[in-house]
């Protein structure tokens, strides 16, 4: 189960949604949105978390706080029902609403810097920061080649984005937090450098990128 692809739509449905209630004070687009962001955290959870970053600081530099409190609410609400079966899910699966199943076969295999593998036979990878940032950097060009248009689409985007021809907020968010999120995972660097599932599937862990590009 690695919904690559519809974690995505999620996640941006939600950011969309959320900035069309701000814009708009519009409660029903801001509960659509909670839930499309439930259902993400639930596909992946981690993604989940840096999505929900990228919309609270694209969504504080383009309401009121009145405005916002507001959306918030109602996001919150419209998340509810997905952000509970999340948890009973975790608790059904582990014994804790809390403890993702994720590194059930493995507890090697999770966040952060330290010795790493995927599964119990595989030989252990130290992943440290100098193996992060060659991650990230392999990524990033990957995420350029994956996308149409290349680094042509690449250079008229920021050029676009500093003329402010494009709302800069949710753009800047997204490639940031998100390769910042990602510095912390070391299946970034499994998929680049050791399994090489990047070279020939695309960078599947940022794939969020090429949008934003």
């Amino acid at each position: 189960y690695l919904p690559y692809g519809t974690s995505l739509v999620l996640g941006l449905s939600a950011l969309t949604l959320t900035l069309r209630a701000v814009r708009l004070r519009s409660d029903l687009a801001a509960a659509i949105g909670g839930l499309a962001w439930g259902l993400a955290l639930f596909a992946r959870p981690y993604d989940g978390v840096l999505m929900l970053a990228i919309i609270a600081a694209a969504v504080v530099t383009n309401g009121s706080r009145r405005t916002i409190g507001r959306v918030a609410v109602m996001g919150g609400l419209g998340a509810l029902l997905p952000v509970t079966l999340f948890l009973a899910f975790n608790h059904a699966v582990t014994g804790d609403a809390f403890q993702l199943p994720f590194n059930l076969l493995e507890k090697a295999d999770r966040l952060g810097f330290g010795a790493r593998r995927a599964l119990p036979g595989d030989a252990f990878v130290d992943f440290g920061p100098h193996e992060s940032v060659s991650a990230l950097g392999r990524n990033l060009l990957l995420v350029v080649a994956w996308t149409g248009g290349g680094l042509f689409a690449v250079a008229t985007g920021a050029w676009a984005l500093v003329r402010g021809r494009l709302r800069r907020a949710p753009i800047v968010a997204i490639v940031v937090i998100w390769p910042v999120g990602y510095a912390f995972f070391w299946g970034s660097y499994l998929s680049a450098f050791i399994w090489d599932g990047a070279l020939f599937l695309g960078p599947y862990y940022y794939v969020p990128l090429v949008p934003a590009v």
